[in-house]
């Protein structure tokens, strides 16, 4: 066998044009009654999901909704850190959002005036019933 070359390193753009990817700290409650924002848990904000900690459906539902609620595609969503745990860091790579501007949307306080008032909670995915 010969040599493998090594991979070039990655360069980041300094193209501001270019959307960079923005992490966020998520903490989640799953097998709660419906999938919904409940408002900050410290410097992360909390979702309570509709699906068990079991096979990664939490997961899938966590990053579902966020695509929903962010207008991202679902591809641009990774879990970066406690993807076993109920504190999680979240990769948003499809957005020229800021890390603020991301959770005052998720939040649903991203009026356009500037009035951010309060925010807009139990917004869920799954019908009522």
């Amino acid at each position: 066998m010969g040599k493998r070359r090594a991979e070039p390193p990655i360069v980041r753009s300094l193209d501001p044009s270019i959307p960079r990817p923005v992490i966020i700290a998520i903490h989640v409650q799953p097998r709660a009654a419906r999938t919904e924002v409940v408002g900050m848990y410290g410097d992360a904000v909390k979702i309570r999901l509709k699906a068990p900690p079991v096979d990664g459906a939490a997961n899938d539902e966590l990053l579902r909704f966020l695509a929903t609620r962010l207008g991202v595609r679902r591809q641009d969503f990774e879990i970066v850190g406690g993807a076993t745990g109920r504190g999680k860091r979240v990769r948003v790579s499809g957005t020229a959002l800021s890390e603020e501007d991301v959770v005052r949307r998720i939040l649903g306080s991203d009026n356009a005036d500037g009035d951010a008032g309060p925010p807009r909670v139990r917004r869920s995915l799954t019908p009522p019933g």
